[in-house]
């Protein structure tokens, strides 16, 4: 296990589920954005070129709650590819957080699929990061 963590983690946050071989992480109000531990998990890019991918399962209902992939380098600089519920619809966002500006660049309307879930993708190579969701 090559896991990273921001901080000092918050055990009770993170569960393996090795009968259905898949992590399953609490969520809390805190985000990358903060001072403070948010719930998350990192694996260091070993090189220019990689894929990544990932199927997140929203379980919380509420507004506001994120779920996704980071391209993460330190608090000041990282990508976000996340789903998010806003009043009754899920959205999928690319936020991007660069030294003191935060903005989301890209935001799309999206169904959740037959089980509750969306596939999200990061591929790099030496110039590029590029973001995918379906």
């Amino acid at each position: 296990m090559n896991y990273n963590f921001l901080r000092n983690p918050v055990t009770e946050n993170y569960v393996r589920d090795t009968k259905k071989k898949r992590l399953l992480l609490k969520g809390s109000s805190v985000t990358l954005n903060d001072m403070d531990t948010p719930t998350w998990v990192g694996v260091r890019q070993e090189g220019f070129e990689t894929v990544t991918t990932a199927t997140v399962y929203p379980s919380e209902q509420r507004s506001g709650i994120r779920t996704g992939l980071t391209a993460y380098y330190n608090m000041d600089y990282h990508y976000d590819l996340y789903v998010t519920k806003d009043a009754n619809r899920w959205s999928i966002c690319l936020a991007k957080h660069v030294h003191d500006m935060y903005a989301v660049t890209a935001q799309a309307e999206v169904s959740l699929n037959a089980d509750g879930g969306v596939f999200l993708k990061i591929e790099t190579d030496k110039e590029y990061y590029s973001f995918y969701y379906s």
